[in-house]
């Protein structure tokens, strides 16, 4: 089981991070783009679970909890809203659009303040809202961690995880969707393997939606970041076997690492990813170390360092400086060729198989990965 890092600002940084990452209160039930309504602090009322779409089962308790009841016209269209997203009509969007204005539309009609209004979300209904959720959550992580690993181990790994940095991550991702919170992660760090656990989070979202993408990775930045890719606070103090785990890591997903870095952060030659946001000309991977700058003082960060959000050169800087290190007193006679300054982090190749696999082989194919030019 990974070492987590235990805070106590735990609620602060959780409450900060979401809604930092959610965006302002959105005062009347909206599409923002992805065929929903999303109320408050991104409180969604109809969700997508197994691929199919479903009024979410604790709307109606929920928005009980600030004093909202929904009317039977408003049930009958979210009804409506529902089958024309799980429909198979080639032309369903333009539906569906449709059927969220016309809710919007009646929702504000039907809602007014004293001066005919339509009535707003304040914010401290939206907090409620969100301290509700935050509470659903919570469930959620733990249900799916005894789907993975059984009741004991499920319920041993989440107590393990309580007021951390790593369940500040956790619940981030489920906030966003619970199936973030997914059997590779959950395993990843109950088997003790931080590495694998970081990878999940930085990159192990579908990146299939050309107008959420880069939103997203800015975010997963972050909660990789969060996260963390070492086990103690100063990852100068990395030990060989944790270095060897991050390199493994990076040798089984090399990759989509390399393609994720080149489109949103920072590819593996050190240019700049070729996604940047909108009006911003900015990378996600940049977007987040300005628009996170609030939440820097709880991420990881060498000694000494200013903390920001890592490209990747950056955050494997301690693990290949252990690596060398070690090679450097196995191999004294070439020391003077193992310097730190000769190597880049990304290129250097580790067999990513434990020593208990049947299969070894074919596990580095540098030509593949490199080109045909080292013939």
């Amino acid at each position: 089981m990974i070492t987590p890092h235990t805070t106590s600002d735990f609620d602060k940084i959780v409450q900060k991070m979401i809604l930092k990452s959610e965006g302002e209160n959105i005062s009347v039930p909206h599409n923002i783009g992805d065929n929903t309504l999303t109320y408050g602090y991104g409180f969604t009322f109809i969700r997508k679970k197994k691929d199919v779409w479903n009024i979410y089962e604790n709307l109606d308790d929920d928005l009980f909890e600030i004093g909202i009841v929904l009317n039977e016209e408003e049930e009958k269209m979210l009804d409506n809203i529902v089958k024309a997203l799980n429909s198979k009509d080639k032309n369903k969007d333009k539906t569906v659009k449709s059927l969220l204005q016309k809710f919007e539309e009646t929702w504000k009609e039907t809602r007014k303040d004293s001066n005919g209004n339509p009535l707003l979300l304040s914010d401290p209904d939206a907090q409620t809202l969100y301290e509700t959720e935050i509470e659903h959550k919570t469930e959620i992580i733990l249900e799916r961690f005894k789907s993975v690993l059984g009741n004991t181990n499920g319920q041993t790994l989440y107590d393990n995880l309580q007021g951390t940095r790593e369940m500040v991550s956790l619940l981030s991702l489920a906030y966003l969707a619970e199936t973030l919170i997914g059997r590779k992660l959950t395993k990843a760090m109950w088997e003790g393997n931080r590495a694998e656990a970081w990878f999940e989070i930085r990159y192990g979202w579908a990146d299939k939606d050309p107008k959420f993408n880069k939103g997203w990775a800015k975010r997963h930045y972050l909660e990789a970041q969060m996260f963390g890719l070492y086990e103690e606070d100063n990852p100068n103090n990395v030990t060989l076997t944790e270095a060897q785990q991050i390199f493994k890591m990076l040798e089984k997903n090399r990759l989509e690492i390399a393609r994720r870095e080149a489109l949103y952060g920072k590819a593996f030659d050190g240019t700049e990813g070729t996604e940047l946001i909108e009006g911003r000309n900015l990378t996600p991977l940049e977007a987040a170390k300005e628009d996170y700058k609030g939440l820097l003082q709880y991420v990881e960060k060498p000694a000494g360092q200013e903390a920001t959000i890592q490209d990747l050169l950056s955050a494997f800087e301690p693990a290949k400086g252990k690596l060398l290190d070690d090679l450097r007193v196995r191999y004294p006679e070439i020391a003077d060729k193992l310097s730190n300054d000769s190597f880049v982090s990304t290129n250097i190749y580790l067999n990513p198989h434990k020593s208990t696999d049947e299969n070894q082989l074919s596990v580095l194919d540098s030509k593949e990965e490199l080109g045909s030019g080292l013939d």
